[in-house]
């Protein structure tokens, strides 16, 4: 069984060390239905 596209969880990896761009990115996002994960760093991201 596999989903459709609208079933699909739809993921961000939002990566800055500016704490107020990460709220505002996420935000936004999640507003528009993804599912974001934010991290304040190259390396963090590649973990």
């Amino acid at each position: 069984m596999s989903l459709t596209i609208e079933q699909q969880t739809k993921r961000v990896l939002v990566v800055d060390d500016v704490a107020d761009n990460l709220f505002l990115a996420q935000f936004f996002l999640e507003t528009e239905g993804y599912e974001v994960s934010v991290v304040e760093s190259g390396k963090a991201a590649l973990m």
